[in-house]
């Protein structure tokens, strides 16, 4: 399962732990797709997302883990 499908299946706090621990290994082992690949990078793309976002859902574990998939590459 792609880390994207396992951010969509995301409904509790443990399905949002495995695709977490999923998150580091990505990061680990293709860090060359990630577009911010350092911290400050990383949280300038979260901030960003964020900010630029129009979803106005509650928050749940699902959109915790689309934000943060969002902030691997939002620029």
């Amino acid at each position: 399962m792609s880390i994207y499908e396992v951010a969509e299946n995301v409904k509790t706090r443990k399905d949002f732990e495995d695709f977490l621990k999923l998150f580091k290994t990505n990061y680990l082992s293709v860090k060359e797709e990630w577009d911010n690949d350092t911290l400050e990078s990383f949280l300038e793309g979260l901030y960003g997302y964020n900010y630029n976002s129009d979803v106005e859902e509650k928050a749940s574990w699902k959109l915790f883990a689309e934000i943060l998939l969002a902030a691997r590459i939002y620029e």
